[in-house]
């Protein structure tokens, strides 16, 4: 490409990305510029890192990465009135044809990167020597980790930060391809090797991807950069190892668990926390509830039963239940919402008179909540409630306010799937451990602020 061509290139990426995220991207952008300041302390403390040798893992300390809560790309863009795809076809893609329930996942998986239209935290990494630094959703419905290269020539990647191997003096090429499918194309690339930096620590020659193609405008509208896998191995592209595995494997945490704290109060800071190599439980009331991973791949497990009480005197006031005899269910922290098998969503969004709209969702006719039940999610016989304030939530849509219901449906054949995400994390500390494959909940102190999208 030459430079002439290059700059009328540059010119119109960046054009157009203001023609889309406008005056939203200029309210955010010193709130991400702040964010990004208190991480450099880290970052280039790593660049000054050397690698000696560890000590006991039982002195090693938590590794902890603060998250940011942003706006969602989905949000950016209903603000702006830009039509994206709906909730299900996004989902949809991740899980289809990759999820069951009578024997383990196995093979590459594709990820759709429209599933993330709806991400709002994020933390900080650093790829290279001295750290390039990347915001990126850490996700556990995913087992790669990738961001875009110095080498993409997407409108996206002028958007957002890009990896330069020639500016790391640990680089080593891996040569093979990655291609990973979503709704409208694929994301293109290649693998790459080179050091992770987590809050200070750095994972040796992790293995990650460089974005070289990045079509439409779903991650233009992004405040993240790339993504972070934290599933199992057993669904990585090209069966890479996952960083967490790497982690585990260097001895750089004390446990093979790490754990999630998402802070639902968009008025306090951090956003959330995840911590790699054990549990804060300064961020748990009561006991933790520890449930098997039944087939490692996705952190999918058997779920009892969900359940709305009746109340006398309502409209649509009987009990409604699902799940009826227990069900598969997948903890899933880059979906932020709940999805569930369409005919049961249904009956449980009429019990709340919640009203079907294009796309998938659900919108209530009035955002008065102090009728409503409680959604109840029983697991290994202990009940998990959600408050109405936390599985409504309000959003703000071609400038006016709404209340959005949490549950939307989805349909997987033969594989009926509850996905719960940020909107069921968010109230219940998550804790996912690698070394004993279960994952445990537990209620997350001051739980109960109102759930804004």
């Amino acid at each position: 490409m030459t430079a002439p061509n290059k700059l009328v290139l540059l010119s119109f990426a960046f054009a157009y990305a203001l023609l889309v995220i406008g005056c939203v991207q200029a309210n955010t952008y010193r709130h991400s510029t702040l964010q990004h300041l208190k991480h450099e302390a880290w970052l280039k403390a790593h660049n000054r890192h050397e690698n000696e040798g560890s000590s006991q893992e039982s002195s090693k300390p938590l590794i902890r990465v603060p998250l940011v809560k942003h706006k969602s790309p989905r949000q950016v863009m209903n603000e702006e009135n830009v039509v994206v795809l709906n909730k299900y076809h996004q989902l949809s893609q991740k899980y289809l044809n990759n999820v069951t329930n009578t024997k383990p996942l196995g093979g590459p998986t594709p990820e759709p990167l429209s599933n993330y239209m709806d991400a709002q935290y994020y933390g900080v990494i650093g790829l290279g020597t001295p750290a390039q630094s990347f915001k990126v959703v850490f996700d556990t419905g995913s087992s790669n980790l990738w961001v875009p290269s110095k080498k993409c020539y997407s409108l996206a990647c002028w958007t957002h930060n890009t990896y330069a191997s020639g500016k790391s003096s640990t680089y080593k090429p891996d040569g093979r391809a990655l291609s990973i499918q979503y709704g409208s194309g694929s994301m293109k690339g290649f693998l790459s090797i080179d050091n992770l930096a987590l809050a200070g620590v750095v994972v040796s020659e992790q293995t990650f991807g460089e974005a070289t193609t990045l079509p439409g405008i779903t991650f233009v509208a992004a405040k993240f950069d790339g993504l972070f896998g934290m599933g199992f191995q057993t669904i990585s592209q090209d069966n890479v190892v996952t960083p967490f595995q790497n982690m585990v494997n260097q001895r750089l945490v004390p446990q093979p668990v790490f754990s999630f704290y998402l802070n639902r109060d968009q008025t306090k800071s951090p956003g959330g926390e995840i911590i790699f190599g054990g549990v804060d439980t300064n961020y748990i009331e009561g006991d933790i509830t520890y449930t098997p991973v039944t087939h490692p791949g996705y952190w999918q497990f058997k779920m009892d039963g969900v359940s709305m009480p009746g109340a006398s005197g309502q409209v649509n006031g009987s009990a409604v239940s699902a799940c009826d005899g227990g069900c598969q269910a997948i903890a899933d922290t880059g979906t932020s919402l709940i999805a569930g098998p369409k005919a049961e969503v249904l009956k449980l969004n009429e019990r709340i008179g919640a009203i079907p709209v294009p796309g998938g969702e659900y919108i209530l006719p009035s955002c008065d909540l102090s009728s409503l039940p409680e959604l109840v999610f029983k697991i290994e016989g202990r009940d998990f409630p959600l408050k109405p304030e936390q599985y409504i939530l309000q959003i703000s849509q071609a400038g006016k306010k709404i209340c959005l219901s949490g549950l939307f449906g989805m349909d997987i054949p033969n594989h009926p799937l509850w996905i719960l995400g940020d909107v069921f994390i968010g109230p219940y500390y998550s804790i996912f451990d690698y070394g004993e494959k279960r994952i445990g909940f537990a209620h997350t102190k001051a739980s109960s602020g109102q759930s804004v999208a």
